[in-house]
């Protein structure tokens, strides 16, 4: 028996309904032999949605979403929700579904952003260093 969707709260993080039927069939299946599942997805979903929204604490999620250890293990399903509708998107575009070789800007590496760092440390000390010799004399 799967819980009704219509949770106590709406919150303006939950998913519409466009929303949720794109979404819907990226969760992941009840698993095989075990109990039926007594959750309803969406609101599970909507309180994933919640969270990155808030920025709550776990402990904090309200209690009509499902329990916190519920929706923690349904957290990882955003992986495979981004990296399918990634595909859709590029596939939309006219674009290959997978890219075939990365861009990497050798303008945004850590060295030279490292070396300006090193620098201003270097003039900040040599400044530090020529104010205190004007004060010894």
């Amino acid at each position: 028996m799967i819980r009704s969707s219509a949770q106590a709260t709406c919150y303006p993080s939950d998913l519409t309904d466009a929303e949720w039927h794109l979404i819907e069939p990226l969760i992941p299946p009840a698993q095989r032999g075990g109990r039926p599942r007594e959750t309803d997805m969406r609101v599970v979903m909507n309180a994933v949605r919640y969270v990155l929204r808030t920025g709550c604490q776990w402990r904090q999620l309200p209690k009509d979403f499902p329990p916190r250890s519920t929706v923690y293990s349904y957290f990882g399903v955003l992986d495979r929700i981004h990296h399918a509708l990634l595909m859709a998107c590029r596939e939309a575009e006219g674009r290959e579904a997978s890219p075939t070789a990365p861009i990497i800007d050798t303008q945004g590496l850590s060295r030279p952003c490292a070396m300006q760092w090193s620098r201003a440390l270097i003039g900040s000390i040599q400044q530090q260093s020529t104010d205190l010799a004007i004060l010894r004399k």
